[in-house]
């Protein structure tokens, strides 16, 4: 006989993160994503010739030696070019985890921060967070920001949230050490590659973010992120709406008179995941991996139905969709490629 009622709660949540394995995409789409320059991987520089097998652009290094249509995908399939930024220095998450508390952005107006999905996860939540910081600790989920022409003195830059693996030298780095700084190839995934601009757009990409007194903000009105809530060896990937970054930086002026990015610490990304958007990721799990947990995709609906009250209003005069809040925390790496 199967569990029911509160009892259920951690065996059916355990059961929801089933779908698409980590490292696929966390970031959804945005219209605010600019285009890179025309050119290379990671240098500016491409071939004209290309034999269309992917294999160069796959296995790029810093010197940007990948081919016009492998950077377009294999056989060309990506309508624009796929390129990361320049090579240099970004931040690799090393914390990232669900708030459990009412913690994050107040999406209601009462000045009360918001965090339904977490307070409704709470029962099994440590599941899913014991295995974000294996994944995060084993390089199997890399998530990266890469900052344009970053600075601390309150005025905006550009800075995208973009997926990434280990890169060739460094599969024996600990990608959530401080003093690691692991070199990090970028996901295809992180672009939106049917765009219809020379150069494929980050598919969240923040254009307003400031850094004042030391404290990061980004983010707000449009912004989409896929967050992933793996279990075992499969997630549920959760858009989320609307998205705010948050977080202390630690930074330091170089010899170069540039200011230097060196780790974020209380960091918090929040957002709003919409009720269909919850029922579209169970959805997309693999039936018979549902059915081998002794589930069934409705059974999963109701239960989260029945835990999670929705609080903000998404196109609704009633609230129809969740408040979320993820914890955060970031240390340094550098790009070798795509």
């Amino acid at each position: 006989m199967k569990p029911t009622g509160p009892r259920a709660a951690g065996a059916v949540l355990w059961a929801v993160a089933a779908a698409a394995v980590l490292g696929t995409g966390c970031a959804a789409e945005s219209t605010q994503g600019a285009p890179a320059a025309a050119g290379g991987a990671v240098d500016g520089s491409v071939q004209a010739a290309d034999s269309g097998d992917g294999a160069d652009s796959a296995v790029a290094v810093a010197d940007g030696a990948g081919d016009l249509a492998d950077a377009k995908g294999p056989g060309g399939a990506f309508s624009c070019l796929v390129q990361p930024p320049v090579a240099g220095p970004v931040q690799k998450f090393s914390h990232v985890a669900l708030a459990f508390d009412a913690t994050g952005c107040d999406r209601t107006g009462d000045g009360v921060p918001d965090n339904a999905l977490g307070e409704g996860l709470s029962q099994a939540g440590g599941a899913f967070n014991a295995r974000l910081a294996e994944n995060l600790a084993n390089g199997s989920l890399v998530m990266l920001l890469a900052a344009a022409d970053f600075r601390s003195d309150g005025k905006p830059f550009a800075l995208e949230l973009l997926n990434g693996k280990l890169g060739p030298q460094s599969l024996a780095c600990a990608p959530t050490a401080s003093t690691a700084d692991c070199g990090y190839q970028v996901l295809p995934t992180s672009y939106a590659t049917q765009s219809t601009l020379p150069a494929c757009p980050a598919k969240t990409a923040f254009g307003n973010a400031t850094v004042a007194l030391g404290i990061l903000t980004a983010g707000g009105q449009g912004e989409t992120i896929q967050m992933p809530l793996p279990a075992a060896d499969l997630s549920l990937n959760l858009t989320l709406l609307d998205v705010r970054l948050s977080g202390k930086v630690n930074w330091t002026l170089g010899q170069d008179g540039k200011h230097h990015w060196q780790s974020t610490s209380d960091g918090v990304l929040c957002g709003v995941l919409t009720k269909p958007a919850l029922f579209a990721a169970i959805d997309a799990l693999p039936d018979d991996q549902v059915a081998a947990r002794g589930f069934s995709k409705p059974i999963l609906k109701a239960t989260l139905g029945s835990l999670l009250v929705a609080d903000v209003a998404v196109d609704s005069a009633v609230p129809n969709a969740y408040s979320a809040t993820i914890r955060i925390a970031s240390v340094p790496g550098h790009l070798v490629g795509l």
